[in-house]
């Protein structure tokens, strides 16, 4: 290429990215890290290589946003799912993390990751909340010990079941039961 020609399709390079920058609706001075931009890097002499890097790295750090972009979607829906699953499964007394590794193939720091960060919430307090408000369901409709709830929850034993009603509700199951019938 001519020198002109290498101006040109630098410039049309960098006005390319300067408008997907816009169409994904990246704030125009959101860059890579200055730190992560070589552009005067020791022993690059040449102009036209630091232009060539400068581009390389405008371009990786557009691949990096929209490769994390994906992974943000990706994990809220994962997160969707495995909420559906404990909805679907609360009363198993054996619902675990690791069991819900076991049963979607991730591993248990994956799982705790994808609750942390895409439900913003752990996995016991998202499978405590969804025991304890079916179990709220269940003492207000009359007929259950707290026993019967617990397992009908499950809670392996009426003693986890009534901590862990407190915990959420600030109030006994059978306070509750007795307030709200």
């Amino acid at each position: 290429l001519s020198a002109q020609d290498h101006d040109k399709l630098l410039s049309l390079l960098m006005e390319t990215i300067s408008r997907v920058r816009h169409e994904l609706g990246l704030d125009p001075e959101t860059n890579m890290p200055a730190a992560e931009e070589p552009l005067e890097e020791e022993g690059v002499i040449d102009r036209t290589e630091q232009q060539w890097r400068h581009v390389f790295w405008r371009i990786a750090a557009l691949c990096s946003r929209s490769s994390d972009n994906r992974d943000t979607a990706y994990n809220a829906n994962l997160a969707e799912k495995l909420i559906d699953y404990l909805k679907e499964h609360y009363n198993d007394p054996s619902l675990s993390m690791q069991a819900l590794s076991e049963q979607f193939h991730l591993s248990a720091a994956t799982l705790y990751r994808i609750f942390k960060t895409a439900a913003k919430i752990n996995f016991y307090d998202c499978l405590s909340r969804i025991r304890i408000d079916q179990a709220k369901r269940y003492l207000e409709e009359g007929g259950y010990t707290s026993a019967n709830v617990a397992k009908m929850v499950g809670y392996e034993s009426v003693q986890s079941f009534n901590r862990a009603f407190l915990r959420y509700e600030g109030i006994s199951p059978k306070d509750y039961a007795l307030t709200h019938r």
